[in-house]
C-alpha cells in the first residue's frame, strides 16, 4: 500500500482548502498542530480548532514585502476537519503545510486513525 502524502496546492489558487475525514477528530486536530508547528508555524487556539501562522525566514529585513501564511483548522463535523489557507504567504508556504498534513496523516495511520485528504479546493 503506498505511503499517503498530501499534495500541495496549485500556485493558482489563492484560498485553498483541504477537507479531512478521519475517524478520530481531536487526534486528527492534535496531531496537524503538532506538525504545523515542526514546521515553523506558531499555533493560538481558535474557536474549535486553532490558527498556525508562519513569517517566511528573515522577513524582518523586508517587512513591507513579506507575508505571513495563516492556516485555519477546524472540525466541521465528527468525522471532518478542514484545512483552511486564510492568506498563503510567500514560497515555500504550500510546501511546508504539505509536508505537516503528510506527516500528520502517516503518524495517524501509525497509531490506529484513519484520515483521508481530499483535494485542495479553492474558496470563492
Amino acid at each position: 500500500m503506498p505511503e499517503p502524502t498530501v499534495r500541495r496546492w496549485s500556485r493558482r489558487i489563492v484560498h485553498p482548502r483541504l477537507t479531512l475525514t478521519t475517524t478520530d477528530v481531536e487526534a486528527t486536530l492534535r496531531q496537524v498542530e503538532a506538525c504545523l508547528v515542526d514546521e515553523g508555524f506558531r499555533s493560538t487556539p481558535a474557536d474549535d480548532g486553532f490558527r498556525a501562522k508562519r513569517r517566511p525566514w528573515m522577513s524582518w529585513l523586508a517587512a513591507a514585502a513579506a507575508t505571513s501564511c495563516v492556516v485555519l483548522v477546524e472540525p466541521t463535523s465528527p468525522t471532518t476537519v478542514v484545512v483552511d489557507v486564510e492568506d498563503t504567504g510567500n514560497h515555500p508556504a504550500p510546501d511546508r503545510v504539505a509536508e505537516a498534513l503528510t506527516d500528520a496523516v502517516r503518524l495517524l495511520a501509525s497509531a490506529g486513525v484513519e484520515v483521508q485528504a481530499g483535494e485542495w479546493q479553492a474558496v470563492p
